[in-house]
């Protein structure tokens, strides 16, 4: 442990006055989950390796959040990489990054899952580590420091992030998250070695842990897609992305946002749990509209995002029997709300 949480705090009363929109390191938004961390067996960093601006937008982080906290003997506290004036003092201060939800270190918690939506986030990555006290390489990493996964579009190539890894999420995570949480939950209770619950977790439907594999290059130096070579049972085997059949209730349902902040007030969330074409659709159709009718008066501005909010939870409920039927369905009430809100 670096510092403790009172420690930090004490700190940032003297940072946060120095540095651009010190908002973004506070916490304390509506709806933030904050549990006893000492009654707690099995504590869980949910990362987002950019700026809270943008990190908070992210679905599946709000996911996550929602169904790791609604664990009794786990938390979820969330992680964002800090403005270059925030790193700057984070580091003058001696200070290392922490959660918002109860400040504790990045070093401090079990399990520190990062969301790897795109590429460019691959540098964010290795400096929130270091920022938070985390040895970077994953071979470097012993008994007592956190496991450290990896989700997210990004992770669909997971080989560029290989060395500092300990195990990706190949697909969806909202399963697989509980099957993880459990697998270390049991591995810390046994005391057995660290490489045993790697060993553990590629077992896991949807996990790809890199220590376990040896992977095979082309003679252009390209990745042989498909063709890993497992060094503990001495063969070729093929990675399956994890999938789920059946929609989550209420997804996301708890998640911290702050109302009084004029970059949420400005921000949409675009939630439809359908196909991919369906989603696409959608925010398409949202899009066209919010440009060719957003208004100027802030009252009938907010009855517009109210109404498209009643609009999407009626198709993230809806049991339709086809895409099509769905889709016709949301084009009849986005026709109705606009010629109810629109045209008056």
């Amino acid at each position: 442990m670096l510092d403790g949480p009172e420690k930090i705090i004490s700190k940032l009363e003297r940072i946060l006055p120095t540095v651009q929109k010190p908002g973004r390191y506070t916490g304390g938004e509506l709806n933030q989950v904050v549990k006893n961390w000492l009654e707690i067996e099995t504590k869980v960093a949910l990362v987002f390796p950019d700026i809270y601006d943008l990190g908070m937008s992210n679905l599946g982080l709000a996911i996550l959040y929602d169904l790791i906290n609604r664990r009794s003997d786990t938390l979820a506290e969330r992680v964002f990489a800090p403005w270059t004036d925030m790193e700057a003092a984070l580091r003058d201060h001696d200070l290392p990054l922490y959660s918002l939800e109860s400040k504790h270190a990045l070093i401090d918690f079990d399990i520190i899952g990062f969301s790897l939506p795109y590429e460019t986030l691959y540098t964010n990555t290795l400096n929130i580590l270091e920022l938070g006290g985390v040895p970077i390489f994953s071979s470097g990493r012993d008994d007592k420091d956190p496991l450290v996964i990896a989700g997210g579009h990004a992770a669909y190539n997971p080989e560029p992030m290989h060395a500092f890894i300990d195990a990706f999420v190949i697909g969806e995570g909202e399963e697989v998250i509980h099957e993880i949480v459990d697998a270390y939950q049991t591995w810390k209770k046994s005391q057995r070695a660290r490489s045993e619950l790697l060993n553990d977790l590629a077992k896991i439907w949807g996990v790809y842990v890199p220590a376990l594999y040896e992977p095979r290059y082309f003679e252009d130096g390209s990745v042989s897609v498909g063709n890993l070579f497992h060094i503990c049972i001495k063969r070729h085997i093929r990675m399956q992305k994890k999938y789920i059949g059946l929609l989550l209730d209420n997804p996301g349902e708890f998640f911290p946002n702050n109302p009084s902040d004029k970059r949420f007030q400005d921000m949409l969330q675009v939630v439809l749990a359908e196909c991919n074409v369906s989603r696409c659709i959608h925010a398409i159709l949202l899009s066209y509209f919010l440009k060719l009718y957003c208004p100027s008066d802030e009252s009938l501005y907010v009855n517009i995002y109210l109404s498209f909010i009643e609009i999407m939870y009626i198709l993230l409920y809806l049991k339709a029997a086809s895409f099509t039927s769905s889709l016709s369905i949301y084009c009849h009430s986005l026709a109705k709300f606009c010629q109810e809100n629109l045209y008056r």
